[in-house]
């Protein structure tokens, strides 16, 4: 029996969404549910330390005439999503059985993964792990896997060690919301309302102000990255059709070359570039909400 449950809207009489919390058994993830049940089922995987409010700007522009049953997840630790239990790590291919398990509890056998940054490394690896579950994939400002040459791997597994023997918390409080958004900001340039929005979300109230409630613990360093022919083997795998949607932010993070490279690795791969910073599906999300239903139409069944 599935086990997730559908609130009142986030905000009332908003679009911010309706809370909905899918039980696993580990504990309980949250999510942001929009659109109707009719429409294409599309599950949103956010960036790393944001959470499901990401998707909320995109949200009107996707949802409109409820073409999609969107959720978008909190992914562990994030969010309002609960924490993993004390001897579990937040590793990438974690998330992985997590979303798996999520389908299954809504009940889906397939559906859209619409990925940003880290959601869409954790979409390019699902779609290779699971290429039945997903029947098209979009990336927003994050193409395939984070890699590093093999001749790192002892020091990043040392690193990884080190990390997890001291305790991570959050010590900080903020006096409002507006301090924390700005912290936000300060670590990854984005507009003010996008910042607010994620902020709102990651925090709980304290005696003192406010506190981040995402799991510090998320924040340490992974033990393993794939190497670039790994990651080039996950990319040649993925079966379905394939949007990426990018700013000049991943070329700088990675090269121009590099990206061309994993592009061309996509069977059926489409390809669209935007000016902006990362959080561009946040700031300016109509062009790239037109470029998610520009791909979506191209495969409904009647389309030319």
């Amino acid at each position: 029996m599935s086990q997730v449950a559908t609130d009142t809207p986030a905000v009332a009489g908003s679009s911010a969404g309706r809370e909905t919390r899918i039980e696993l058994p580990w504990g309980r993830l949250a999510a942001l549910r929009f659109g109707a049940p009719t429409g294409r089922r599309a599950l949103c995987l956010h960036g790393w330390m944001d959470n499901a409010a990401s998707f909320i700007p995109l949200a009107p522009y996707l949802c409109a005439d409820d073409a999609l049953d969107m959720v978008a997840l909190d992914l562990a630790g994030h969010g309002r999503s609960a924490h993993r239990p004390e001897t579990s790590r937040y590793y990438f291919a974690d998330y992985l059985f997590d979303i798996d398990r999520v389908l299954d509890e809504l009940g889906w056998d397939d559906c859209t993964v619409i990925g940003h940054s880290l959601g869409a490394a954790l979409g390019s690896a699902f779609a290779a792990a699971a290429p039945e579950r997903v029947n098209a994939l979009v990336m927003l400002d994050g193409l395939g896997l984070v890699t590093e040459p093999a001749e790192k791997a002892a020091e990043r597994l040392r690193n990884a060690m080190r990390a997890t023997r001291k305790p991570r918390e959050h010590r900080r409080r903020f006096a409002t919301l507006e301090d924390a958004a700005a912290i936000r900001q300060a670590n990854n340039p984005m507009s003010d309302t996008a910042a607010l929005l994620l902020a709102e979300r990651a925090l709980a109230p304290a005696d003192d102000g406010w506190r981040w409630r995402t799991d510090a613990r998320a924040m340490w360093p992974s033990p393993v990255f794939m190497t670039e022919p790994q990651s080039d083997a996950i990319l040649d795998a993925i079966e379905c059709p394939v949007l990426t949607v990018h700013t000049p932010v991943v070329e700088r993070w990675t090269s121009a070359e590099l990206v061309a490279s994993r592009l061309g690795r996509l069977k059926c791969g489409n390809d669209v570039r935007l000016q902006g910073g990362h959080h561009v599906h946040m700031d300016a999300p109509e062009p790239v909400a037109s470029a998610i239903n520009d791909f979506l139409k191209t495969l409904e069944p009647d389309h030319d």
